[in-house]
């Protein structure tokens, strides 16, 4: 039987920071930085996205065509607009 490593909630959302906000870095070269495997750093973001979506879903009111929508109209925007 292996022993796991059990992270912290704030371990997991710094990781997922970082791997958000990485500019030029691999997501890989963050996971070696931290110590946790790939597959770890995949599943942090899964979690942490998962509960961010299941809290949002309860209060969001516009559809996924709608926000694809938005996106689209607002992409092409610049700056000063």
């Amino acid at each position: 039987m292996k022993n796991r490593k059990m992270y912290s909630k704030e371990f997991k959302e710094t990781c997922v920071e970082k791997m958000l906000n990485r500019g030029d870095r691999t997501i890989i070269s963050i996971c070696e930085e931290a110590f946790v495997l790939l597959e770890t750093g995949a599943k942090c973001i899964s979690e942490v996205q998962g509960k961010a979506d299941s809290n949002n879903r309860k209060s969001s009111k516009i559809s996924v065509q709608a926000q694809i929508k938005a996106v689209n109209d607002t992409t092409n925007l610049k700056d000063e607009e």
